[in-house]
């Protein structure tokens, strides 16, 4: 595999927002999963060229 051009900080920083997507209880439920899947899809783009598996972006959900 090819070495990340991703830095792990904005691997964990995606992973922050995630969670607080979810978590925001101040924003209705379907505000917050829509914000979820969007962060999800950009989590994906930055993981395509992470050696590390896709699963790890999701090892604290």
């Amino acid at each position: 595999m090819t070495t990340s051009s991703v830095p792990t900080e904005e691997l964990a920083e995606l992973r922050r927002r995630l969670q607080a997507a979810l978590l925001d209880a101040s924003r209705p439920l379907p505000a917050r999963m829509e914000e979820f899947r969007r962060l999800l899809r950009e989590s994906k783009l930055c993981a395509a060229g992470v050696e590390q598996p896709w699963e790890l972006l999701l090892d604290s959900f």
